[in-house]
Order: structure tokens, then sequence, then C-alpha cells
């Protein structure tokens, strides 16, 4: 049996945020990762101003652009293939390739000093907590266990903190188009309102393609294929036959207590993937530095099982943020309120601007719901 302060599972971006804190810090990490890197990561691959702030606040700012293929400075918006309003001038968007950015997020944790175990698979969780057992017959033992594994994560199963339920888990699909396949300029993320019910299409400049996705809650959406097959063929026409990749979210799943005692969830095993927008990059990063200096505050003070009590107290203001985009989301995606939604947006630059404010972290949605109310009132008195 290996002895090591912290047991992380899984080397994603919120794995290894919290591998990587703790490590510089001298603690004795274990960092499992099922996969070998690089491995391949279904996800569009956009980094946020959130994001990036996130990341320069862990990794160090230095760190920061060998993590970027290409950089955007707003976003447009559409509902289906009609144009509403865009922001070219604003806020910045960056684009990645997850293969590359989890690889080099791992590398960096093993350079701060954790042990980085790869094609490692944990299989169960002992009893007291505090030991894990592996796919190769051999046993971990530490005092602090993150769980960083996923959607369907293990560690949330066996403190019975049970997986994202049906009704709040998204399917997404996506394919990269190489750019010598098409003629269609795309300089912001596009981002498609009323291609998916309770969802989005989106379309992201890469250096080499063009990502290209469609991604709603699967109770709403029974044949999201089709409807991704009509959504590529209305931008893209006749493309030969690329691999579709499709992955699970937990859309409004987000766990209120991420955790038992010195057991701590992260990133999408917290169900942490944002309720309106589905980032989940930012926030898996964020609870994993949250979740490291928890774990600091909790060994310090001799008692592991306090970990989730530090937790707790900043992991709130994720909570917080979650639960108005929960509320948001109602002005958003019922077909009643998209349509009111999208009615305003080609009449207010201000809006979009807004949003991406909300999407950098700079405002909250408490505050762009009360732009909303605002401009809708104004659209009323003009109307009559």
């Amino acid at each position: 049996m290996k002895i090591f302060d912290v047991i992380v599972v899984g080397a994603g971006p919120g794995g290894s945020a919290a591998a990587y804190g703790l490590a510089a810090l001298g603690f004795k990490v274990a960092l499992v990762e099922r996969k070998t890197f690089p491995r391949e990561k279904l996800c569009g691959g956009l980094l946020s101003a959130r994001a990036q702030k996130e990341f320069m606040q862990i990794f160090g700012e230095n760190k920061w652009p060998a993590m970027v293929e290409r950089t955007a400075q707003g976003a447009s918006f559409y509902y289906q293939t009609r144009y509403l309003n865009g922001v070219h001038d604003h806020q910045p968007f960056f684009f990645t390739s997850r293969i590359h950015f989890d690889a080099c997020l791992a590398a960096l944790a093993r350079e701060a000093g954790a042990y980085l175990l790869e094609g490692i698979v944990v299989t169960s969780l002992e009893a007291d907590g505090k030991a894990v057992r592996l796919n190769n017959g051999k046993m971990l033992k530490a005092d602090f266990v993150v769980g960083a594994d996923g959607v369907r994560s293990r560690i949330a199963e066996a403190i019975l903190l049970h997986t994202a339920s049906k009704k709040n888990l998204a399917l997404g699909l996506e394919i990269e188009v190489p750019l010598e396949l098409t003629t269609k300029t795309v300089v912001d993320p596009e981002i498609y309102l009323g291609v998916a019910k309770w969802g989005y299409g989106w379309i992201f400049p890469k250096k080499e393609t063009q990502t290209v996705g469609i991604g709603g809650l699967l109770t709403k959406n029974p044949d999201l294929k089709s409807t991704f097959n009509t959504f590529l063929r209305q931008h893209y026409g006749s493309l030969p036959n690329i691999r579709c990749k499709g992955y699970h979210l937990p859309f409004g799943s987000y766990k209120r207590n991420p955790g038992r005692a010195n057991i701590l969830l992260v990133g999408d095993a917290a169900g942490l993937v944002e309720p309106v927008t589905g980032e989940g990059i930012a926030f898996a990063m964020q609870s994993g530095r949250l979740a490291a200096k928890a774990i600091v505050a909790a060994a310090g003070a001799g008692q592991p099982e306090s970990a989730l009590k530090y937790y707790l107290r900043e992991y709130q203001s994720i909570v917080s943020l979650f639960s108005q985009a929960k509320m948001m989301r109602y002005l958003v995606f019922p077909d009643p309120m998209q349509r009111l939604f999208v009615s305003l947006l080609p009449h207010s630059k201000g809006m979009v601007r807004k949003y991406l404010d909300l999407l950098a972290g700079e405002i909250d949605y408490k505050d762009y719901m009360q732009l909303m109310m605002k401009k809708l009132g104004s659209r009323i008195i003009v109307a009559r």
C-alpha cells in the first residue's frame, strides 16, 4: 500500500488544479488518471476570460500563452439561421484543444511534485474514505480524497452523492470541420439559439478546424443527432463522413453539498457545469483550487474530517451563481420566453456586451436579469 497526503482521482482541469496547488505546497499527492496522456476529451475547447483568470491564479500568467491556439474579442448570436447581434471588440475568448490543454495541466501538476499515475482506474473507495483500490490490484491510502472523475463519478457514487439525474443531464454532439473542407469564415465564436431545446448550437474558430456542436437537455431532445445533422447541412451543406463525438454534461445538477468529511468533489463530479452556458472548465479549475485550499486548512488544523466544512465556505459563491443561472434559463430556453429574449437582442449592443461581461465573471445573473427587465419595459413602452 502506498501512502500519500492526498489522492486526486481524475486529471482533468479540476483534478490537475487541486493536485498542482497541493503539490506546490509540499503535500504528497497522487493524481490518478484512467487514460494515458495525451487523451481525447469531448469539449468545445472555448476558454472564457473567467477561465483565463482562474488559470492564471492557479498556474501563473507566464504559462497561459502555451494553452491557447486562437483568440477572439467578442461573439455573434443567432436565432436558428438569423443573425441577431454581435460584439467584436469587448471580452476575449480563447480556443484550445482539450487533448493539449488537459495534458499540459497534468504535466504542470507533475512538475509541481504530484505523482501522476496514468492508465490507472480507481475501482472503489474504502468505507473509511481514506483509501482507494486500483484496477491493478494495488491500494493507495491518504487522509484526503478529491473526486475529479467526471459526470459519472465513482467517488461521488461511493459516498452516495449520486451523479446527474436524467432530468438535468444534457447531451453534446460535436465534430471538427477541417478548414480546407469549408468556405465558411468564422472569426468569433458563433452561438445559435433555437436549434436545440433547452440548449444551443455553436461554431468555434480553431487554428486548423472549426468546432461545430449542439447540446441540450436529453429529456427535451429525443433525437438530437437528427437535429445536429440539420444544423450541419444549414451551415456546411454536404460534408464527408467526419466522426461525430458525443458526451454527457450535468446541466443543472450541481451539488450544494459536494463531498463528505475528508472527501471533496470538484468539476463535473460536483455537477459544476453552468446551467445556461454549459461552461465547465473555469468552474472545474476554481473548485479544484478551493478544494486544495480547504485541504490545507483542514490539514493545518489536524482535522481531515473538517475539509468539507472549509470547502463549503467558499464553494457557496459557485452555488450562488449557479442558482441565479438556473433561474435565468427559464427566461432563455422555454419557447415563449426565448422568443422574447431573442426579440431584445437585435436592439441592444449593451445586452450583448453585458452578457460577455457575465461570461467573464465581471457581473452576475442578477445584474443581467435586471438589465433584461429594463430593456423589456422599454420595448413595451415603445410598442404602445
